[in-house]
């Protein structure tokens, strides 16, 4: 089993399931593959930076529900990768999500807020981002929300695209400068990436960054530090750097791959909020 780590220290790491955290919401109707989970619950990366929690969420029937509760403080935003899931919180917002789009909950002072999977198949990510907890907890909550055709889509040679299918290899660009989405944490990046068969991608880290990513389908290799790396569908891919950069490539197999990244300052200009490995989520 890979060793406990230190938020600080360099990392290349290929976790699959059982390194991860599991849950599940209305008896086992929506589980949950945590690959950045909460204090306690026994993932082996507690937090990346202001990356504070990071779920896969899967629905096995219509109706699945996630019942009312509260937030406040963290940047909560809701990547539906199938099916459609409908929002309601104590602010008066109502709305239904569909595949493809963003909803985000910057929970400032407060809110409440439930959610229900109208149909399946349905899966999601959840993630949860610290944007200066001490400061935002005096900020006003605010919601919004962005469909799938609000992001923009690149071809393999950086091209726009406006048509695609999983035959091509594209990048969907979730957060950064060409996202429409505004945070209050800075300097991340997201992207939802598909290769096809027998294709690579290359990428660079620059210092003091960690970058994560979920394979959501296929399998391929990870070339990193000189190393190469098998992956598969389930696994969770985690590089952090020290003072230097580290250029990493990405194969996928005959199947294709499908994976979703995200890419966060080591250390922001503000004092994260604690995370201990034990003890009561906020």
């Amino acid at each position: 089993m890979p060793r406990r780590t230190k938020e600080s220290e360099e990392l290349t790491l290929v976790l699959g399931p059982e390194h991860q955290a599991q849950g599940q919401f209305d008896e086992g109707a929506l589980t949950e593959q945590k690959m950045i989970g909460f204090s306690g619950e026994g993932s082996t990366i507690n937090r990346l930076g202001p990356l504070y929690y990071w779920a896969w969420g899967c629905v096995h029937r219509p109706g699945a529900t996630v019942p009312l509760h509260p937030h406040r403080g963290f940047e909560i935003f809701s990547y539906l990768l199938a099916g459609s899931l409908e929002h309601r919180d104590s602010l008066g917002h109502r709305s239904v999500l569909h595949a493809g789009g963003l909803q985000l909950m910057q929970t400032g002072s407060g809110l409440e807020h439930e959610e229900e999977f109208l149909n399946i198949p349905g899966a999601g990510l959840q993630i949860w981002l610290d944007p200066d907890f001490r400061r935002q907890i005096e900020e006003p909550p605010r919601f919004s929300t962005f469909s799938d055709t609000d992001f923009l889509r690149l071809d393999a040679k950086g091209a726009k695209l406006s048509n695609w299918d999983k035959s091509l290899t594209h990048r969907k660009l979730i957060l950064g400068p060409q996202s429409p989405v505004v945070l209050q944490t800075p300097e991340v990046l997201m992207e939802d990436l598909w290769l096809a068969p027998q294709q690579r991608i290359e990428r660079e880290s620059l210092p003091l960054r960690a970058w994560s990513a979920i394979v959501l389908e296929g399998k391929g290799t990870w070339r990193v530090r000189g190393h190469e790396r098998s992956m598969q569908r389930g696994d969770y891919l985690v590089l952090q750097t020290s003072a230097e950069s580290h250029k990493s490539e990405i194969f996928s197999g005959e199947d294709g791959l499908h994976l979703v990244w995200i890419e966060v300052p080591v250390n922001p200009p503000y004092q994260l909020f604690p995370k201990p490995r034990g003890g009561k989520r906020s």
